[in-house]
C-alpha cells in the first residue's frame, strides 16, 4: 500500500550510493518527497495570507497558515525568517531538480513543519546520519 513511499526511499538510497550529490541534498529531496506523498508539503507558490507571488528574498514558513509567508506578512510574526535560497532549494526538490549548496535551515524548517503536523517532536531528526556521525 505504500509503494510510492518505498520507491522514494529506495531511490534516495540509490542516489546516496552513487555519491554524485551531497547527502544533505538527497535527504532534503526525500523529505520533501515524503511530505508531498502525504499531502503535507507546504505551498510554495504564493503567500498564504496576502497571496503575493513567490519567490521572495526572505520569507517564513507558518504551519498554522499552511505554508510560506512573504516578508510583509511574516514581519508581524515571531517566526524564523528564512533566506530566499531556502525557497529555491525547496522548489528544486519539489521539481526533482538538483539542489545546490544545501542550507541547514532548509531541512530544519521542514522538520519543524513536520513536528507541528504530527503534534510531537521527531526523535530520529536529532540523530546524526552523516558518515562521520556517532
Amino acid at each position: 500500500p505504500q509503494a510510492a513511499f518505498f520507491e522514494l526511499l529506495l531511490g534516495g538510497l540509490r542516489r546516496v550510493g552513487k555519491r554524485v550529490e551531497p547527502l544533505e541534498a538527497v535527504r532534503l529531496s526525500v523529505l520533501w518527497g515524503a511530505l508531498e506523498l502525504e499531502g503535507w508539503a507546504p505551498s510554495l507558490d504564493h503567500c498564504q495570507r496576502c497571496d503575493s507571488q513567490a519567490p521572495w528574498t526572505r520569507f517564513s514558513l507558518d504551519p498554522v497558515a499552511g505554508g510560506c509567508l512573504c516578508p510583509s506578512c511574516a514581519g508581524a510574526l515571531q517566526g524564523e525568517a528564512l533566506p530566499g535560497a531556502v525557497w529555491d532549494q525547496w522548489r528544486a526538490a519539489a521539481e526533482g531538480r538538483p539542489i545546490p549548496g544545501i542550507l541547514p535551515q532548509a531541512e530544519s524548517a521542514l522538520l519543524r513543519w513536520v513536528e507541528h503536523q504530527i503534534g510531537r517532536p521527531l526523535q530520529a531528526a536529532r540523530l546524526n546520519f552523516s558518515p562521520n556521525g556517532v
